[in-house]
């Protein structure tokens, strides 16, 4: 995938999913909820453009796309060829700058809050480490270190709902989720979108801790005014979670919020269509052109011992459509049956179980019969004789019916036609045929022997038989309990 094309629609879910946020989420009182939201749309962000989407079309010879072509002389193909090569290595070095500088920025970031940890003196408390310093910063939070100024510890200035806010930072391990969005701005430093999320993610913080200092008993008006009239002098690194009073209205408004589930139901199902149009709007669309066979590819491909995933998905495809289609009403396109017949000669007999059963189709009755070409008899499907298809088989009983055979022309002229031959029965026809040495018999297309023929057909007289070559030494017998199809 093109990269310029993946930023821009890594940017495109991204906007999507914030937009969610801002105008759904926000404003509710679900802080953890809200953490989890705001990592994972990052995550889908970054995911959702290498999801393919894979549809299969049928090629239409009757349209030839044309295209128009324009010619260059070597000169201007050249001239043209440089100038874009060149703004690429342009764009190309702006970004690697960028890209070093913001990660030179990251690293001066974290070799100074640990030179703090190293250098200045340090209390424990209980899982907890105070490090005070003598600046005059607010207190802020890494991982499981808290940053004081000294001299207000020590002389109790700071109030315990600063000491419980900043336990909860810490506790809440708030720092993976500004180093993970740190990380991620040093490959998308050039991305707005990227600093968005930043901003929300850290107020978000905010709301979590807030939230916890009203849990451990505190008056939210007392905590409310506290908020308001705190201030401290020096801003913090980028890599900790600070004790600052930014969109102070914002956070006293999520302390008062009461978001019923109802709310928070609804809120969820108008994000839907958002996510819906994100995921198909900037997943990856790929199109399998599909070739309706010929005598050429069919006698190609017929040699591969079983068919390719990509087959059987067609076949199933193709199979599930009409299996759900009602059995009385089922109108198969031509070309379809061809195709969904052929993938199912390729499979192997695993891949026949697995796969989706063929269609039970009921064909219309065919018009009078003709005389069968030399070689042929006819079929009975269903009670309708039709013809049958080209190949090798002379012979087919269905239901339990042995096909009769057709008139030729002396006979359709005589004034009176002669008595058709006895019928045979399934098993005096594969007790015929097992008397043959060379017979080879198959049920539901796995080999078994003669005996194995005759046992099935005693327990099940409702079996199809198929022969091929019944006249020759070496007959083959096909024993199926699925359903014949032909097309007249």
């Amino acid at each position: 995938m093109n990269l310029v094309i993946y930023i821009l629609k890594f940017s495109g879910c991204l906007v999507i999913f914030l937009f969610a946020y801002k105008f759904l989420l926000e404003s509710t009182n679900q802080n953890t909820l809200k953490r989890f939201y705001l990592i994972s749309i990052l995550l889908l962000s970054a995911t959702i453009p290498f999801i393919s989407l894979t549809t299969y079309s049928y090629k239409d010879d009757s349209f030839v796309e044309v295209g128009k072509g324009i010619i260059l002389n070597e000169s201007e193909s050249l001239s043209d060829l440089g100038s874009i090569v060149s703004i690429w290595n342009i764009l190309t070095i702006i970004y690697l700058i960028g890209f070093f500088a913001f990660a030179l920025r990251f690293i001066f970031n974290l070799s100074s809050i640990l030179d703090k940890i190293r250098l200045n003196p340090k209390r424990k408390k209980h899982h907890l480490t105070y490090v005070l310093l003598n600046d005059n910063i607010a207190p802020h939070t890494f991982f499981s270190f808290i940053f004081f100024n000294k001299k207000k510890f020590e002389t109790d200035e700071l109030p315990m709902e600063i000491l419980v806010h900043e336990h909860i930072h810490a506790e809440q391990l708030h720092s993976i989720d500004i180093l993970f969005i740190e990380l991620i701005k040093i490959i998308m430093w050039f991305n707005p979108v990227v600093y968005h999320l930043e901003k929300y993610i850290k107020l978000n913080h905010e709301f979590l801790a807030d939230q916890g200092v009203i849990s451990h008993g505190t008056d939210p008006i007392k905590y409310s005014n506290l908020l308001v009239n705190t201030t401290f002098q020096k801003e913090n690194s980028q890599l900790v979670n600070s004790f600052n009073y930014s969109s102070i209205k914002k956070r006293i408004q999520i302390m008062k919020t009461r978001t019923s589930k109802k709310s928070l139901r609804l809120r969820f199902a108008l994000a839907l269509p958002l996510f819906a149009i994100a995921f198909y709007g900037f997943s990856t669309k790929k199109v399998i052109p599909l070739e309706y066979p010929t005598q050429s590819t069919i006698s190609t491909q017929s040699q591969q011992e079983k068919a390719t995933k990509e087959q059987i998905a067609e076949y199933n495809k193709i199979a599930k459509h009409y299996n759900n289609m009602p059995e009385d009403d089922i109108r198969i396109d031509k070309r379809q049956l061809e195709r969904m017949k052929y993938l199912y000669s390729i499979m192997s007999v695993s891949q026949r179980e697995n796969a989706e059963p063929l269609p039970v189709i009921k064909l219309p009755p065919p018009p009078p019969p003709a005389p069968s070409p030399d070689g042929l008899k006819e079929v009975i499907v269903q009670g309708y004789p039709a013809p049958k298809p080209k190949g090798e088989i002379n012979e087919v009983i269905v239901q339990g019916y042995p096909s009769p055979k057709s008139p030729n022309r002396d006979q359709l002229e005589a004034p009176v036609p002669p008595p058709p031959p006895p019928a045979i029965s399934p098993m005096d026809f594969v007790i015929k045929m097992a008397k043959k040495d060379g017979s080879k018999f198959f049920y539901n297309g796995k080999p078994i022997s003669s005996d194995g023929a005759i046992k099935l057909l005693k327990n099940n007289k409702n079996l199809n038989i198929v022969s091929q070559d019944s006249k020759t030494e070496n007959p083959k017998i096909f024993i199926t309990n699925k359903p014949i199809v032909h097309e007249n």
